[in-house]
């Protein structure tokens, strides 16, 4: 019976967070315009519409199971091209109860926003590593 109760609480758990984190992303970006002279949000703006509720301010990650963006072995040792990736299509390691949504679950994100999130990871939790050009 202990066994089961835990199981069924670990999966109303991840429900909720996914429930909540996933949320997050449109309550906070409500009511938000792009707001920049070239009609386009900023990067770190975007992150901390899209982002932040999940990864924090500081990279570190908000909750268990949430990888921290830079130190190594983290995701800012990534490629461009795998760290687009992981932006646009999302991220579902299996290991972290709230998987990443794709676009940081802003289905409005172009191509260039995440470009312009990219710049801003790179700028603030990392460079580039030696895989990148």
């Amino acid at each position: 019976m202990g066994k089961e109760l835990s199981a069924t609480f670990r999966t109303v758990r991840s429900s909720l967070l996914l429930l909540v984190f996933g949320l997050a992303p449109l309550l906070f970006s409500a009511g938000m315009t792009q707001a920049t002279s070239h009609g386009e949000e900023t990067g770190e703006e975007i992150f901390m519409r899209s982002c932040v509720a999940c990864h924090g301010t500081d990279g570190a990650g908000t909750m268990p199971g949430i990888p921290g963006l830079s130190g190594q072995g983290g995701p800012m040792e990534k490629t461009d091209a795998a760290l687009m990736r992981s932006i646009l299509e999302g991220v579902d390691s299996g290991n972290t109860p709230t998987p990443m949504p794709p676009r940081g679950g802003d289905e409005t994100l172009s191509e260039n926003g995440a470009r312009l999130v990219l710049d801003f990871l790179r700028r603030r939790f990392g460079p580039r590593s030696n895989a990148n050009p």
